[in-house]
Order: C-alpha cells, then structure tokens, then sequence
C-alpha cells in the first residue's frame, strides 16, 4: 500500500469524496494518520506556515523529509505552473492545478455534477428595480494580479470593478464577505451556504458570475448557478473554452463591451424578449448537458491524472 498523509485538510477536493476514497484504495492507496510511516504527504493549498510546521515535526522526531503532492482546482492556492519544485524548507514539491494542465480536461471535470435536473423555459419575465446581483469575497488589489505567459490571467479585479460600478449606478446588489463598509448586503457564504445562494438569485434577472481566472476549462459552479436559479449570466469568455459548450451571445459577455458603462446600458435597454431568448437559449444548454454528458466519465480523466502521478512520485522519490 502507498501511505498518504494530509498536511492540509482537503476537505473540498475530490480527496474528500467517499467514491474516490474507494479508487484509491482499489489502487492500494490509502490515507494514514501516522505521519512517520506515510511515504507521500498531501495539501491542497500552498502554505509556507503550514510546511515549516510540518517540517519542524518531522525534524523533532528525527523523520525524513518526505516528499508533498499538492493538488488544488483553486487557481489562488497553488499560482504556478511548475509541476515540481523544492521548497525554502526543501521539501520535494508535486504540483497540479490549474496551470500544469492536469486537473482540468473539460468544462465538466471539477463542477459538471452540479448540472442535475431540469430547468424550465421561461414564458414572461419582469425586471426588478434593481435586476442585477453580485456574490463574491473582496480581495485586496494588491493580491489580484496574476501574470502567465506574460498575460494577466485574473478576473477577480475586473468582477469587483463590474460590482462596484454596478451598484454606484443602482444597478446591482453585492453580497460577499470582506467588502468595504456599506458596499455589501450580507455575506453569501457560511453553513448552508447553497441555500442561501439559491435564494438569493431567485430575486434577481442577472447575475454577475465571472470566474476568478480565465483559463482553458476552469468553469466553475458560477455560470450553472446562476442559470439553475433563475438568473442571466454575466460571465467572461476570456482566455476559457466556455464557447464549446454555450451559444454566443447566449449569456452576457463582458469581453463584447468596451467598458462598463456601455454593459450596463445595454442591460437597461434589454427587451423582455430579448432578455427571454438569452435566458431560454442558456437553459436550453444546461439541460442538454445535464442529460447527455456523463459527469462520471468527464471526471475520470482528473482522477486517473491523480493516480499516475502518486504512482510517479512513490517509484521516484520513495523508492531508493
């Protein structure tokens, strides 16, 4: 058997699913609370804090440095594109995410579960007073940028100037934590937090819903939210493969206006018609998804990219 242990709790990675627990352990691989006989320690975010801890354990009680597989789907927890690197306590770093191109292999390997059942076309519609809701945790400027390949790939500052200008207008409601004073109406997180979600969609038309980074396939639960519960996306197509699966035109692209007051007149000036045929057209999408694609398969490509790699590092640098 290959012993992992977690330095990180996992809880909302794949790791933390029953039904892969099982693969593992199909694979003769299993998770130990020893963390002396583990051969592979496992995070899911990048914590210098947490590793000089783990690095002070191991050397108080006279344990080899083992080597750490870092898995995230969370852009911001793992920022590199490296696939292996020593750390400033040298550890021997395994690296996927986002960036190392094997964790997402389709717009459905993370968050495609989340398109279950049937959403029903819409016949009328009438716009609130204000139409428009954000739900997003404020993150400081200077965290945002995000340079790849000499490109900034980060959204998050332009769905916070989205938000901001939106709500200056009277255009847009904010919920989320961390916001400047006065600009949010509640957090939008915490337990049950996907109740809380949905009801708080349900009384709006649109929904600004633009991931945290654009990047070939990470599409999140963001968009199907938003189209599950009742609202037009405001979504970004920039540097994503979100056209594989969407019409265009069929949600509201930032990328098609040149600033945002310009998207926001042409929010004010939509048609119930036109608001209808944008809508119907996304509905009509995810229930195409949701009873033609296998999430199952979709997934196993992530999950079989796991298993290699645990495989990879055991015979590299467990074995001697």
């Amino acid at each position: 058997m290959i012993k992992l242990f977690k330095i990180t709790d996992l809880k909302h990675t794949v790791f933390a699913q029953e039904s892969f627990q099982a693969y593992l352990f199909d694979c003769q691989i299993v998770f130990t609370n020893n963390i002396a006989e583990a051969d592979i320690l496992m995070a899911h975010k990048m914590k210098e804090n947490i590793f000089g801890a783990i690095y002070k354990t191991l050397q108080d009680n006279n344990i080899p440095l083992k080597p750490i597989l870092l898995w995230t789907h969370e852009p911001r927890f793992s920022p590199t594109k490296e696939s292996k690197f020593v750390d400033t306590n040298g550890f021997t770093i395994h690296n996927m995410n986002l960036y190392t191109g094997d964790v997402y292999f389709s717009n459905y390997s993370i968050y495609g579960h989340l398109l279950k059942g049937h959403v029903k076309a819409l016949n009328t519609i009438e716009f609130s007073k204000i139409p428009v809701v954000g739900l997003s945790t404020y993150i400081e400027q200077e965290n945002k940028e995000f340079i790849l390949n000499g490109k900034n790939i980060d959204l998050t500052e332009r769905r916070q100037r989205l938000l901001v200008k939106g709500r200056e207008l009277g255009i847009v409601d904010i919920y989320g934590k961390s916001w400047p004073s006065g600009l949010s109406i509640s957090e939008s997180r915490g337990a049950g937090w996907r109740q809380i979600k949905e009801g708080i969609l349900r009384n709006y038309q649109f929904n600004i819903c633009l991931e945290n980074t654009g990047y070939p396939y990470y599409c999140t639960e963001k968009i199907w939210d938003s189209i599950k519960w009742g609202c037009l996306p405001i979504y970004s197509s920039f540097n994503n493969n979100i056209y594989e699966i969407f019409a265009e035109k069929s949600f509201i692209d930032t990328v098609d206006f040149t600033d945002d007051n310009e998207l926001y007149n042409y929010i004010r000036s939509m048609s119930p018609q036109e608001y209808l045929d944008c809508m119907n057209s996304c509905i009509s999408t995810f229930n195409h998804i949701s009873s033609h694609i296998n999430f199952k398969s979709e997934r196993k490509p992530t999950l079989d990219a796991i298993i290699k790699k645990i495989m990879e590092i055991y015979s590299q640098d467990v074995i001697k």
